[in-house]
């Protein structure tokens, strides 16, 4: 019996780094390996924020109209497997639901496009889980490689 708590301590305490590493967010990017961990292991969102110590959470401004970039974030947000359950070109807005890879958790997505100053496009996208207190990096590794595939259709 003693064993067996043991194996499930251990797998306890090993799951959690086994997962984050598995959802492949970065790790040694700013704040810094401490910092991430503590927010992987205790936080449940990814918010775009324009000064945040966590570069993927800064908006990005892309020097093409807004409404070329909103095209973009639905292609980006298709390729990636998300399910649009709301689209409105006008305020240049969509929400999605994506599902984590490992065990297909559900997550609120919400991407807009906002014109910035000097006519800049700036995109903002934030991802939320549904579920539990934290997303072991998995909403964090969503925002980049949703930003890296918008980037690819501009």
């Amino acid at each position: 019996m003693r064993r067996l708590l043991l194996v499930l301590l251990i797998i306890a305490l090993v799951a959690p780094f086994a997962t984050i590493a598995w959802n492949q967010p970065p790790l040694m990017s700013s704040p810094g390996l401490p910092q991430r961990l503590v927010t992987y292991l205790t936080s449940n969102e990814v918010r775009s924020d324009p000064y945040s110590a966590y570069p993927e959470r800064r908006v990005p401004e892309f020097r093409r109209p807004p409404e070329a970039v909103f095209e973009a974030a639905v292609a980006a947000a298709e390729s990636l497997g998300w399910r649009i359950v709301a689209q409105n070109p006008e305020r240049r807005r969509l929400q999605a639901v994506a599902s984590t890879p490992l065990l297909g958790f559900k997550d609120d997505v919400t991407v807009s496009v906002r014109s910035g100053e000097d006519g800049a496009a700036e995109l903002w996208v934030d991802s939320v889980s549904r579920l539990g207190t934290a997303d072991l990096g998995a909403n964090t590794a969503r925002v980049v490689a949703y930003k890296a595939a918008v980037r690819e259709r501009l």
